[in-house]
């Protein structure tokens, strides 16, 4: 080492020539082998995709099954028989109110009308020459008048059924809506009370569904549903909750509601099935993560949480549920990874690597470790502060005892101990403070009364200085001045000067 040294002295700059490309070459082979370890780990991380938890709003929706049903639907019948003798509607075909859509033959109740009219005519006749006979008193017979006054009424009656027989033979649309298809041409028979076709509002159209007994207190009419047909894709279709029933099945716990969907389109068409989405709850400000990062271990659900590139399996704690998105009551903090793509092919403390907003992920270990030293320090630090608050508490409790004050100072001064010659340390064992050199320092002075207790330990040094230094070693109690403090460095001398026997 010294011919190392003399040869750097003499030749430095040879020296340096030499130890640096060394030095160069070792910290290059060290880079190397880094390199090589952090391509090691990446090569054995497992590669999956990771998602963000973050902080949102969630509202808690319920999905209940239903039937589209008409607003208004009805089956037209031939109130008469008779021969058609004119159609003007198609099946399909959109009418307005009162639209005329079929004609029967009309001739024979047309004829029953003017037979009607023909004997309501006459029974005014009968009936008015008797009413005036009735006002000139030429007659006294109330029966003839009776008579001609019913025969009078009856005659109304039967014009007035004639003339709506004839009406019955035109049949008009009750109603706005669509007409249903039908097979009916000129010259078709129709019997009476037999369907003829069916006519159907769906502007709006309705929704028949239940929902459960336990959500009644979060549903009212008017409240906002989303209707989902199949066939028309994932959108929904907006309604409002019209109705609902006035009792719970007592077999299904459930009941009935009725929403009115707008239909302006004329899209949906009734029988069709809906799955009718009702909002029962919001909570803002909550955790969120897919649903595709959970996974069920009985009746627990987990998730792969990262942490340095680590996946660590955890249990979790779900609440309501939106779509894609679920709220996480316990487990995770908002910020963390949580595996969404990838679980089949990791464990528990598996090392993984992912990109996330554009940065690349993989494990490190050192980073791990020094999380976890940094996590114990933490822990650790937190349970210190209460060891010093209990240690601080016991000397307190304990002033009044002279052993344990005596043992404090003895603590609290091992530094002057040993400083101290030998043939002061008797004095020392008592308490009492070097003399002080200004007013400032004689306040300590108090402290030496407890510290009279320990004098007999002083003992073995001499018999003769045990009854001695007993009543000098209240001097300190003095109130502190100056020369109070001059008077206690000899009290602090008697026993190393008490002639030895």
């Amino acid at each position: 080492m010294d011919k190392i040294l003399t040869f750097i002295k003499q030749k430095p700059l040879l020296a340096i020539a030499i130890v640096l490309p060394t030095l160069a070459i070792i910290y290059g082979g060290y880079l190397a082998l880094k390199s090589s370890d952090e391509a090691q780990r990446k090569q054995h991380a497992v590669p999956v995709e990771v998602e963000e938890v973050r902080v949102g709003s969630l509202t808690r929706t319920i999905t209940a099954v239903g039937t589209l049903r008409a607003n208004q639907m009805v089956e037209l019948r031939a109130e008469v028989a008779g021969i058609v003798t004119q159609v003007n509607v198609r099946g399909g075909e959109y009418v307005e109110p009162g639209t005329l859509l079929f004609t029967l033959d009309d001739r024979s109740f047309r004829a029953e009308v003017q037979s009607a009219e023909a004997q309501l005519t006459n029974a005014r006749l009968a009936y008015e020459r008797a009413q005036k006979l009735s006002a000139n008193q030429l007659t006294t017979n109330k029966k003839t008048f009776a008579e001609a006054e019913a025969g009078f009424k009856i005659a109304e009656a039967k014009l007035e059924r004639a003339e709506s027989d004839l009406a019955k033979t035109k049949i008009r649309a009750p109603f706005e809506g669509i007409v249903g298809i039908h097979n009916l041409s000129v010259g078709s028979h129709i019997d009476s009370n037999k369907e003829i076709l069916t006519l159907v509002d769906v502007t709006p159209i309705k929704v028949d569904f239940r929902i459960p007994a336990e959500y009644l207190p979060y549903v009212s009419t008017g409240q906002k549903v989303s209707v989902v047909v199949d066939g028309f894709g994932k959108t929904p279709f907006p309604g409002l909750i019209e109705a609902i029933d006035s009792k719970v099945d007592p077999v299904t716990h459930s009941i009935g509601a009725r929403a009115v969907v707008p239909n302006k389109k004329n899209l949906l068409k009734p029988g069709l099935f809906a799955r009718v989405d009702v909002v029962v709850g919001a909570k803002d400000h909550t955790l969120i993560v897919p649903t595709a990062a959970l996974e069920k271990q009985g009746d627990q659900e987990m998730v792969y949480k990262v942490v340095e590139g680590l996946a660590i399996h955890v249990p979790v704690i779900t609440g309501i549920q939106e779509g894609d998105n679920i709220e996480v009551v316990r487990g995770l903090n908002p910020g963390d990874h949580v595996v969404t793509v990838g679980q089949m092919k990791i464990r528990d403390n598996t090392p993984v690597r992912y990109t996330l907003n554009g940065k690349d992920y993989a494990f490190d270990e050192e980073a791990f470790k020094k999380l976890l030293e940094k996590a114990k320090d933490k822990s650790e630090g937190k349970e210190a502060p209460k060891e010093e608050a209990k240690a601080e508490e016991q000397p307190a409790a304990a002033k009044p005892d002279a052993p344990t004050a005596a043992d404090k100072v003895a603590e609290t001064k091992p530094q002057e101990a040993a400083a101290t010659p030998a043939a002061d340390k008797p004095a020392e064992a008592k308490g009492d403070a070097p003399a002080p050199t200004t007013p400032g320092d004689a306040a300590p002075a108090p402290e030496a009364v407890p510290a009279a207790a320990p004098a007999p330990e002083a003992a073995p040094a001499t018999d003769g200085a045990t009854a001695t230094p007993a009543p000098e070693a209240t001097a300190p109690a003095v109130p502190a001045t100056e020369g109070a403090a001059t008077q206690t460095a000899p009290a602090a001398l008697a026993p190393q000067d008490a002639p030895k026997p």
